[in-house]
């Protein structure tokens, strides 16, 4: 359900919400565990996904994100080497934006942030919030 909602909010098609929203409820009312055969076998052969998932983290799958203490105050080491990244140009593409972060971390943290995305991305479109 909150899914249809967020769906809307992105694209405004009423109709796809609509139809979301009326398979999820299908799915609630049978007892589903919200699983969908067809679009997960969809998912698994194009390795993608109709929505649009770009993910920042903090660190490698064999890493682990560190906390920090800037200025006083309790932070993550990646939420921080974001904000202060986007402070300093609001106007890069997220390959730019991985680099600056990498960059504020680098010497001071051993975890590399990462990005991924649920699928293709053109890397050096403008990162917008």
């Amino acid at each position: 359900i909150i899914s249809t909602g967020v769906r809307f909010a992105f694209d405004g098609n009423k109709k796809k919400a609509t139809a979301s929203l009326h398979e999820g409820m299908k799915l609630l009312m049978a007892g589903g565990n919200g699983g969908n055969s067809d679009a997960r076998e969809k998912t698994i052969q194009t390795r993608s996904t109709d929505a649009d998932v770009i993910s920042f983290s903090g660190c490698k799958d064999s890493q682990t994100s560190a906390d920090a203490q800037i200025g006083g105050q309790a932070t993550g080491a990646m939420s921080y080497a974001l904000i202060k990244s986007l402070k300093s140009d609001t106007t890069m593409n997220y390959t730019d934006l991985l680099k600056s972060m990498r960059q504020t971390l680098e010497g001071e943290y051993t975890q590399v942030p990462m990005l991924s995305a649920g699928r293709k991305l053109d890397l050096e479109s403008p990162f917008h919030i």
